[in-house]
């Protein structure tokens, strides 16, 4: 996406916004404070499938930020309870932990009559027991441990409306747990919506060109 020259906007105003510089001063917001609309002149987003491929692009500097992939756990994180990162992490980059919105789970198809509905009281009550009983057996945390790095947080049947949690209409619940970073020379608030979905390099050409007149000076 290129700059679009024509973009109108009142420069940002920090203060306005709600700025508060214990809890965003590490940002390096303060530089944006007084400038017009839109920050950045260019902004590339690339679609990387493969997570060793991910990693590899932001730790080359090829994007600006990452979802860190479970694997890479351990590369930038010192302890896991509580989360914390490595210094050596946030020395070139910010770090932001946090649940995702939305959670993991498992649904029966009620429309199998084998453990779903079935037109008989007796056996729907059967179907019923069974799939509690699985939903009960269910071992969330193998599960987190294997494929969430075990910083997952399991969350049974408390998002869940009653149907679920009376019929046991499915097996609930994890939140995963996303580890972000971002390159300290991006300006920018943590969003891991936006930072989850996407691979993006920033491209300021003010910033750029301070940057360059600082080193050569």
């Amino acid at each position: 996406f290129e700059r679009n020259p024509n973009f109108e906007r009142e420069p940002l105003d920090l203060a306005a916004e709600g700025y508060d510089r214990d809890a965003h001063g590490d940002y390096g917001l303060e530089r944006l404070d007084g400038r017009r609309y839109p920050f950045v002149d260019r902004l590339e987003i690339h679609f990387i499938q493969e997570n060793a491929a991910r990693w590899s692009s932001f730790a080359s500097g090829e994007v600006d930020n990452i979802m860190v992939p479970n694997e890479q756990a351990d590369n930038v994180l010192e302890h896991r309870d509580p989360l914390t990162f490595k210094q050596e992490t946030l020395r070139e980059n910010h770090g932001y932990t946090g649940l995702e919105a939305g959670f993991v789970y498992a649904g029966f198809n009620m429309a199998d009559e084998r453990f779903g509905q079935h037109p008989e009281p007796e056996r729907d009550a059967a179907n019923r027991a069974l799939r509690c009983a699985m939903r009960d057996a269910y071992d969330w945390q193998a599960r987190n441990n294997t494929f969430y790095y075990g910083i997952g947080e399991i969350a049974l049947y408390r998002r869940m409306n009653r149907m679920v949690v009376d019929d046991c209409v499915a097996i609930t619940g994890l939140s995963r747990t996303r580890i972000h970073l971002w390159n300290k020379r991006v300006t920018m608030l943590p969003d891991r919506e936006i930072l989850g979905g996407f691979f993006m390099r920033f491209v300021d050409v003010q910033q750029a060109a301070s940057e360059t007149l600082k080193d050569e000076g």
